[in-house]
């Protein structure tokens, strides 16, 4: 596995965050950068920059999910998940790509990293007898702490029993070296390790300064720590040329040398967090690191040592190397040279490549699925999907893993504060009991994660802080979900987004109901689309999608009139023969008809009538419902009602006062003469025209759609052409139709309904306004409506920062860098963010519509009505108008766009899983346009040739916006 792609590839900082796109420099006179030092308190990080906008760049697309289709997408896992083949996990790591991507480890970026500690400085401090007794005791060495021994050994202290040591000739990082060397030998020989006789379980270090003049490599820090403690023997830590430099991930511990007094005292501690911040940032097994501060000049040097974990930093009071400050000292460099790595701060429960020391296994224990067991599962590496940057917080990491079985799946690791009463473990498992248990709960299971095992509690700082006045305790804790999806970014088509963005309506909507919780922190991140590759016959995504909108209606089945001008009826057809039958001006009809020649149609009845049952309350006049399918789950399972994936029906009503019951749901038989049959090969779907005839009366606009499957006839290949490509090695994708459905991620904040509490969750960007300005005079509730205002502001932040399907990001222009949607990701204050989004909100022909990228000028009108439905329309200002969202509202609004996309979208679906040109075997190279790359759907070119821009990845890292958790204003 290749664990640092963040040295490359900056979009793994990519869970609820965004970067600034700059050439040189930082690009807004103050950017604030809103840096957690714990969830209950922030800290404002001011960057001093030039006049310039900072522009965000949202996180690349990818197309990870095809995993779930190994045989079909062989060629795009070989490149861009080599991992995920079997057999490579644990072995050699896989050669770095031929094309990487700008370093992070410039001086723009490293200044960034410095920031976030620049007001976290989270320290204590404490006496030595917290090493004796706790950190480096007698039972975690590997054999007994010889004190009396050591301590009579003339070639470690000058006069035998005196406890003052030998010091270095000077304090020089080589004259240090080879004094903590010799220490160390002499160490070893009293203990008697050369003695094969006593079998003594060791490790072997040694002191290297090798760092000292050329910084070490693999941190997005450009920094030298003085001394290293790295593998005696070991072949990957000796420099074969005077260049090549140590690597942080060989790194077990450090010490910082000064000849300045203990006044330094402040600037070595602030040395030593900084690399402490490395050595988490390369090391994922890294749950605390030891180092050691030397100041003064011999024979006056002192000392202090250090701990560094996720909560802050603990240090003893400097203290001379002679009576019992030598003694702790030798044994501090006892543990250093000998002691296992867990007990300097390794994770033992992850595996590393022996080779390489990168992680390429992670035992989770925990209850395994629906099991009430624990039992200890272990997942194999596959790729790094984020790592936080941020020291003493969460520190987030998620991987694609594989588990015992060859199933790929997501872990996530990460410290939590343990005064949380909630657990993303437990919410995880109630929702996947509530997708089994309730009756609509598998219209779902494609749009939630599903859970696999999780272990609440994996270590905890208190291990190593014991009773020490400390900061907040943190909780490790690991969780592996399933399915893996893609990025937002990765939609194909507007149709696949929109499509997306209802599933997560109806989603939030079921959590909200049927779970009763709220998700807390809805962002551009935790919202993913989800491949799916293998379903039911009559329960693909497209389906319960549609399911899932009309028993949201009361199991009215629910379509959203578009007044249009009469206009012919477009249907598509497969392999399978499909018949178009003429409706009553009364009646919305379904059909779709095999070569059995028979069909079943849905209908209603007439829109005038009324019925008994729950009032769906009035729609806007332009609005108009049209009925699909109405099943229960007894219908699916006994298959008395067809399949329907995609309708869209207008009529000229505009209003319905009542659902209809089930009384009012009729099969209809459909004569076996067809009004029109046509005969597709099996490979390729058809646009048919079907005129209107006379049979349906003038007065009714009437446009009907019915999309059916080659394969299924519940599968809707909507615009699904299959692009001409090699079937041995499919560099350039496809562009056929797969099935897929919107899915939420990360529960870590989410939270009952109805709760009330101190603390609000989110990401600024993304959250609501009343979020923002609530203060701590009265406890927050965040409700359904919230989450849904988060979602807006996702809506909306793709529509500015992306120009089309497929991943195609803004690029920073001069005219995109004065957008004023560019304030929400510079803007710390949340007063002043609570401010910007008002006024942004309420001007939305002066800064949204003008500032949406060209690609979704006709989506301006569904973002405008989303707006209208979040907050009353006539209010003049947001920060005292509530929040007045609904589910019901947003739904309307989508399957508007829905509708309007049906009709309107003409291109072609951008095309998945495309092999970057430079991760190619050259024998396939030569067939392709060495010079030019051209546009997807150019009439003059073959579809061999199609070839889509490489994703583009952030230059520069300016502006994290991590998940938060914080208190309410005063």
């Amino acid at each position: 596995m290749a664990y640092l792609p963040h040295i490359d590839d900056p979009s793994v900082f990519c869970d609820s965050s965004v970067f600034s796109d700059i050439n040189s420099v930082f690009s807004s006179t103050v950017l604030s950068s809103y840096m957690p030092t714990n969830e209950g308190n922030s800290a404002r990080v001011e960057k001093k920059t030039t006049s310039a906008t900072a522009f965000p760049i949202l996180p690349p697309a990818h197309n990870y999910s095809a995993l779930g289709n190994p045989e079909r997408f062989q060629a795009y896992i070989t490149t861009q998940l080599p991992s995920a083949q079997a057999g490579s996990v644990g072995g050699l790591p896989p050669p770095l790509p031929e094309i990487p991507s700008e370093k992070c480890s410039n001086k723009i970026n490293s200044t960034f990293f410095r920031d976030l500690l620049k007001d976290s400085f989270k320290q204590s401090t404490t006496e030595l007898v917290w090493i004796e007794k706790l950190v480096f005791c007698d039972e975690v060495l590997p054999v007994k702490f010889e004190e009396k021994q050591v301590t009579a050994d003339t070639n470690i202290c000058k006069v035998p029993s005196s406890s003052i040591l030998h010091q270095p000739d000077a304090t020089t990082e080589p004259s240090v070296q080879n004094w903590l060397n010799n220490i160390a030998n002499n160490l070893a020989a009293v203990h008697k390790f050369s003695d094969p006789s006593l079998n003594i379980s060791r490790s072997d270090r040694t002191f290297d300064c090798r760092a000292a003049t050329r910084a070490a490599e693999g941190s997005c820090l450009n920094l030298k720590p003085d001394i290293c403690v790295i593998r005696r023997v070991d072949p990957r830590v000796s420099p074969k040329t005077p260049e090549e430099r140590l690597h942080w991930r060989n790194v077990y511990a450090f010490i910082e040398v000064t000849s300045s007094d203990t006044s330094r005292l402040a600037n070595i501690l602030k040395q030593i967090q900084q690399k402490s911040m490395c050595l988490f940032d390369v090391q994922p097994q890294r749950r605390f690191v030891c180092a050691l501060g030397l100041f003064g000049n011999p024979p006056n040097i002192v000392f202090t040592f250090v701990v560094v974990d996720r909560s802050g930093l603990l240090f003893t009071k400097p203290i001379p190397l002679r009576s019992y400050g030598a003694s702790f000292f030798l044994r501090i460099i006892f543990a250093f040279a000998f002691a296992k790595p867990e007990v300097l701060g390794w994770d033992p429960t992850m595996k590393l490549n022996p080779e390489t020391n990168e992680v390429v296994s992670i035992d989770v224990t925990g209850f395994y699925k629906d099991s009430t067991v624990a039992t200890t599962h272990t997942f194999e590496i596959v790729k790094l999907l984020h790592s936080s940057p941020i020291l003493y917080s969460r520190g987030t990491r998620v991987w694609i893993v594989k588990d015992e079985q060859g199933q790929f799946c997501v872990l996530k690791d990460s410290w939590i504060l343990s005064g949380r009463t909630t657990s993303e473990v437990q919410f995880t498992r109630n929702i996947d009991r509530a997708i089994q248990e309730d009756p609509d709960g598998y219209l779902f299971k494609h749009s939630c994660p599903s859970y696999v095992i999780g272990q609440e509690e994996v270590w905890s700082t208190d291990t190593i802080r014991g009773v020490l006045a400390k900061s907040p305790t943190r909780i490790q804790r690991r969780i592996v979900t399933g399915p893996i999806g893609d990025p937002i970014t990765s939609f194909r088509s507007k149709k696949e987004f929109v499509s997306v963005l209802l599933d997560i309506v109806n989603s939030l909507e079921f959590l909200y109901k049927a779970v009763g919780v709220i998700h807390g922190d809805i962002s551009m991140n935790n919202i993913l689309i989800n491949r799916v590759w293998k379903h039911e016959p009559n329960n693909s995504p497209s389906r319960l999608r549609i399911i899932a909108c009309s028993n949201a209606r009361n199991r009215a089945y629910v379509n959203i009139l578009n007044n249009s001008a009469p206009q012919a009826s477009t249907v598509q057809v497969s392999a399978t023969s499909t018949t178009v039958i003429q409706a009553p001006t009364n009646y919305t009809t379904v059909v779709q008809a095999s070569a059995t020649s028979t069909a079943q149609a849905l209908t209603s009845f007439n829109h005038g009538r009324s019925d008994t049952g729950a009032s769906l309350g009035a729609l806007a006049a332009t609005t108009s419902i049209t009925l699909l399918q109405a099943t229960s789950a007894a219908d699916q399972a006994s298959g008395t009602v067809a399949s329907v994936p995609m309708l869209q029906v207008s009529t000229t009503s505009a209003h319905f006062d009542s659902p209809p019951t089930a009384t009012s749901v009729a099969l209809v038989e459909v004569p076996a003469t067809p009004v029109a049959v046509v005969e597709v090969p099996a490979t390729s779907v058809a646009v048919v025209e079907v005129p209107a005839t006379s049979e349906v009366p003038a007065t009714t606009e009437s446009t009907l759609m019915l999309q059916a499957s080659a394969t299924s006839a519940d599968i809707s290949p909507a615009l699904a052409v299959q692009a001409d490509v090699r079937p041995s090695v499919d560099y350039m994708g496809t562009a056929e139709h797969i099935e897929y459905a919107g899915m939420l991620i990360d529960c870590d904040f989410m939270r009952h309904a109805g709760q009330e509490t101190n603390l609000t969750s989110g990401t600024l960007p993304f959250m609501a306004i009343e979020a923002l300005i609530s203060t701590s005079s009265a406890n927050y509730q965040h409700h359904p409506g919230h989450d849904l205002e988060s979602l807006l502001y996702t809506i909306l932040t793709i529509c500015h920062y992306t120009t089309g399907a497929g991943g195609q990001l803004r690029e920073s222009k001069t005219e995109s860098k004065a957008i004023e949607f560019n304030k929400w990701f510079t803007t710390a204050v949340r007063k002043d963010l609570a401010n910007t989004k008002t006024i942004t909100l309420l001007s939305f022909e002066t800064y949204i519509k003008t500032g949406l990228a060209p690609y979704w000028d006709d989506f301006a009108q569904f973002l405008k009505q989303l707006v209208n439905v979040t907050w009353d329309s006539t209010a003049r200002t947001l920060l005292e108008t509530p929040n007045i969202a609904t589910h019901a509202a947003y739904r309307n609004v989508l399957l508007k766009a829905l509708a309007f996309y049906e009709k309107e979208e003409k291109e072609l679906p951008a095309l998945y899983a495309v092999v970057p040109r430079g991760k190619r075997s050259r024998a396939y190279q030569y067939a392709l346009p060495q010079s030019k790359r051209p546009r997807l759907g150019h009439t003059e070119v073959s579809s061999s040739e199609m070839i889509l821009p490489r994703p583009r990845v952030s230059k520069n890292l300016a502006d994290y916006c991590p998940s938060i958790e914080t208190p309410l204003l005063d």
